[in-house]
């Protein structure tokens, strides 16, 4: 997957006119999945397909790995409406596992 061909179109989606309702159904949320490093400062919760996409490419802690571009490339998909929202979830909880950013809460409290 082109990681130029993402960033496009999170660019475009984000300067057009469309309606909040609209947006909302284009960015195609999900149950919040929990990230955590030291340098977010705090634990960050991603909650939509739109919301994974950049932070996979914009702040994402290692820039390569087979979960990472899987999870990029279900991004792309399910903006594109090619991949559901809960398939592009899980491969983001595989490339933040990978990068060893993954809260657990079930794990941390036992």
């Amino acid at each position: 997957m082109c990681v130029k061909k993402l960033e496009h179109y999170l660019a475009k989606r984000r300067g057009t006119g469309m309606s909040q309702e609209r947006f909302q159904r284009m960015i195609k949320s999900f149950p919040p999945v929990t990230i955590e490093a030291a340098w977010l400062g705090k634990p960050t919760n991603i909650c939509s397909v739109t919301q994974a996409a950049e932070f996979l490419l914009m702040k994402w802690p290692i820039h390569d790995g087979p979960k990472l571009k899987i999870a990029r490339q279900l991004c792309f998909d399910a903006l594109e409406g090619k991949a559901s929202a809960a398939d592009a979830r899980s491969a983001f909880i595989g490339a933040a596992k990978e990068a060893n950013i993954f809260h657990d809460y079930l794990r941390k409290s036992a």
